[in-house]
């Protein structure tokens, strides 16, 4: 299955006289859900059923975040890892750096090398 695409159009932010480009980027082709995923590993990948896998995909669901929140990273063996990113107010000197800092709190995904790998013979497909 291809990664489908779209064209966009943009501006330079820093070089608002120039002319604008258009680009490429990424376009979903469809969205899949927890029941869908757990329909489809019972029914490639397991002897469980779709319920039991649903239920376990829920309490990773609910651990991640658990753990996310308490600061740890996630580490999903090959497939990546989940990492918090702020992003924070400078200010001059070291100490002055505190909690109300910190304008904005993210999580990142890193994939991981077979994912990597998985991405990079991808093919595209540009959506109509």
């Amino acid at each position: 299955m291809p990664i489908y695409y779209k064209a966009i159009e943009k501006g330079n932010p820093i070089k608002p006289d120039e002319p604008k480009k258009f680009y490429a980027s990424a376009s979903t082709a469809k969205r899949t859900d927890l029941k869908e995923l757990a329909q489809s590993i019972s029914d490639t990948s397991t002897t469980v059923s779709h319920i039991d896998v649903h239920a376990v995909l829920l309490a990773l669901t609910d651990e991640v975040k658990r753990r996310i929140v308490a600061g740890e990273s996630i580490h999903l063996g090959d497939l990546g890892y989940f990492v918090t990113k702020l992003s924070a107010e400078g200010v001059a000197k070291a100490e002055d750096v505190t909690a109300s800092t910190i304008k904005d709190v993210r999580v990142r995904f890193t994939p991981g090398k077979d994912l990597e790998a998985e991405l990079k013979a991808a093919a595209f497909k540009k959506s109509v």
